[in-house]
């Protein structure tokens, strides 16, 4: 087999896929919570009890319609943000983003084992005990420690 054909070719190229659909989803999901945030940011400025809408500036005649204009974006938003839904494309993001992790996290593994095994095959199972020597070299090795 030569190396162009071994197995650890195929893993590679799954993770890189499976790295590359993680930051893919993972940008997907900071591009969606960052307009989720804003969305709720500018809704959130624009209510009567809000702060900001207190402002004296904006009742001045330079303020108004500055303040009338922030008013129809933050209604467009709202109106407009259930029909977006962002936060049901962000609870998909996220499960595909774990779902990208685990598999590259599993695939790193198994790189690593296809690896290790193409440097060093499988050793044959032990009967538990952590050295075996065959009895004969074992005698030749103790009558050569004698003989120097």
């Amino acid at each position: 087999m030569s190396n162009k054909d071994h197995p650890v070719w195929d893993v590679y190229d799954l993770l890189r896929t499976a790295r590359l659909n993680q930051l893919y989803y993972g940008r997907r999901l900071l591009t969606f919570e960052r307009r989720n945030f804003w969305a709720e940011i500018t809704i959130a400025c624009t209510s009567s009890t809000s702060a900001i809408a207190g402002f004296a500036f904006w009742k001045t005649t330079a303020g108004q319609p500055y303040w009338q204009g922030f008013l129809a974006v933050a209604a467009l938003v709202a109106i407009a943000k259930p029909f977006l839904s962002y936060a049901k494309k962000i609870k998909s993001y996220e499960e595909l983003l774990i779902a990208y992790r685990l598999i590259a996290y599993d695939l790193r593994d198994l790189r690593l084992d296809c690896a290790f095994h193409a440097i060093r095959p499988p050793s044959p199972p032990t009967s538990g005990h952590p050295f075996h020597a065959h009895p004969a070299r074992q005698s030749e090795r103790s009558d050569a420690g004698l003989h120097c």
